[in-house]
């Protein structure tokens, strides 16, 4: 019984940082989404989560690729990582 509920508080950890990273990333697709910090802290579901960003340039100088790295507040720990990219001009605009 025990393995069962941490199974399913694992799933429900790893699902809420994926809506987390998520949301960060249409933040970044938003318009002024570039100002958006790379490390922060976001409150979902009355629990906290350390949000990181990294960017980086690609081949289309129109687009940038990021990384949406969360995880529970505080820990250090990675539970999600979400890559995409965003509109360089989109964002900026």
């Amino acid at each position: 019984t025990q393995a069962h509920v941490d199974g399913v508080r694992g799933l429900e950890d790893r699902v809420v940082a994926q809506w987390v990273a998520e949301n960060r990333l249409t933040e970044l697709n938003l318009k002024g989404g570039a100002t958006t910090p790379d490390v922060s802290t976001v409150t979902m579901l009355a629990r906290d989560w350390d949000v990181r960003v990294s960017r980086r340039a690609t081949d289309d100088p129109d687009l940038i690729a990021v990384d949406v790295a969360v995880g529970p507040a505080g820990s250090g720990d990675e539970t999600v990582r979400l890559s995409g990219f965003v509109d360089r001009l989109g964002s900026a605009a």
